[in-house]
């Protein structure tokens, strides 16, 4: 009888192992630093009074510019693969403004980031409406202040879902960038080495205000 336990228990942790080896390379990269900077967002007097989504405050909520997610193109020095990730937004006819804490991570690749609007495929992002992108943000762990991407931009169709993405190019500037989004509580999306999207909930997301019309 004790044989027969002793087998059924080598069998169960085969299966646990073996899930968690299947599911590991899904798994987004994270960044982390000793550095701790709390971040409260000021108030943006130039921000449209409609806000289409925000987490960064004021006056209670709260990002860490000492935790986030790597977005990375595919030869970047620490990850060595692409990593995209995204948020969405539940309707948007335009997006004026997208404002975000996220820092260069300092490994020798290209200070350089794109964000973009994606349509929404059955949950996750779909196609690439609108990029911006901008070089010479601050580095990772020194600051809590956010950048903010000026879209003006309407979306074709109308009101409809989307998707916030920031990415690197697969080629050219950017290829080896890694920047971290500073993070906040939330749902994400992530892909990994150009695999395809996937949507999970990690401990601490990216934080995000998007300002512009329902």
């Amino acid at each position: 009888m004790a044989k027969k336990k002793k087998k059924k228990m080598l069998v169960l942790m085969c299966i646990l192992i073996c899930s968690t080896a299947m599911y590991a390379g899904q798994n987004p990269a994270v960044a982390h630093t000793d550095v701790r900077i709390p971040g409260k967002a000021r108030i943006d007097h130039d921000l449209p009074q409609s806000i289409l989504y925000d987490n960064l405050g004021p006056p209670t909520n709260q990002y860490n510019a000492g935790t986030g997610s790597f977005v990375a193109g595919p030869s970047s020095p620490s990850l060595g693969q692409s990593q995209s990730v995204a948020l969405p937004l539940a309707s948007a006819s335009v997006i004026n403004k997208v404002v975000l804490p996220i820092q260069y991570y300092g490994d020798g690749g290209d200070n350089y980031v794109r964000i973009c609007v994606y349509t929404d495929a059955a949950g996750l992002p779909g196609t690439q409406l609108k990029c911006k992108s901008k070089s010479g943000l601050p580095a990772f762990g020194t600051t809590n202040a956010p950048t903010t991407f000026n879209f003006s931009y309407t979306i074709p169709g109308g009101s409809a879902p989307v998707w916030i993405v920031a990415q690197e190019p697969s080629t050219g500037t950017g290829a080896d960038s890694t920047m971290v989004w500073d993070a906040h509580i939330s749902s994400e999306a992530v892909n990994v080495a150009g695999s395809g999207w996937f949507g999970f909930v990690p401990d601490s997301g990216g934080a995000l205000r998007v300002t512009g019309q329902p």
